[in-house]
């Protein structure tokens, strides 16, 4: 019982393990989610560079905005 698998970027069928696409190229690395859950507690937490740079964004967004309507 072999599942096909396709390509996520031009949706041609791959080969059982294979692991690049022979009609794009595109490699079928997992991709780790930016945030995932807390060890402790409830929420969730930056789990890559990428949070951490929405997280410090939102930061500075909020400092400014706080920071503008105090004038």
């Amino acid at each position: 019982m072999n599942e096909q698998k396709y390509c996520r970027n031009c949706g041609s069928a791959k080969p059982t393990g294979a692991t690049s696409c022979a009609n794009c190229g595109a490699t079928s690395k997992p991709k780790r989610p930016w945030f995932g859950p807390k060890r402790i507690g409830y929420g969730i937490r930056p789990q890559t560079w990428q949070g951490w740079l929405i997280v410090a964004v939102f930061v500075a967004v909020v400092t400014g905005i706080a920071l503008w309507l105090g004038r």
